[in-house]
């Protein structure tokens, strides 16, 4: 076979490979963005708009019967966060999704209801957890 011929095959098989599939274009390769276009800033995710309490009971012979969390601002105290159960020695409570940015009154209560203790004014700052731990 001739030399010419050889090349002319040679630039068939080649343009031929280049074509793909008929409906197939060519992979598409990186974007740039003109000269002067705005950039576009990275998606950031929104912090959450709610903090975590964690009551953590070390009382070695003490059952926690009643958390009662509320706002600051409010003279009565919220529900019981046991929600009638109880929270025995060793034992932790989360409470999750407490509206955060603000500041909270907490009581705890044991046996025939009597305070275990009482905490004013804790802050609740978004996306962290507040751990209270309870020992003698």
């Amino acid at each position: 076979m001739s030399t010419q011929i050889k090349t002319c095959l040679v630039f068939a098989l080649i343009s031929l490979a280049a074509c793909g599939e008929e409906g197939n274009g060519p992979a598409p390769g990186p974007s740039f963005e003109a000269a002067g276009s705005p950039a576009i800033a990275p998606v950031t995710p929104t912090p959450p708009r709610t903090a975590v309490l964690i009551v953590k009971n070390r009382y070695s012979n003490l059952t926690v019967t009643g958390v009662f969390l509320s706002p600051s601002y409010e003279d009565k105290w919220g529900l019981n966060q046991l929600q009638g159960k109880l929270l025995p020695p060793g034992e932790d409570l989360t409470l999750r999704e407490i509206p955060c940015d603000d500041y909270y009154d907490l009581k705890i209560t044991g046996s025939a209801g009597s305070t275990i203790g009482t905490v004013k004014e804790l802050y609740f700052a978004c996306g962290l957890e507040k751990i209270v731990t309870l020992s003698r």
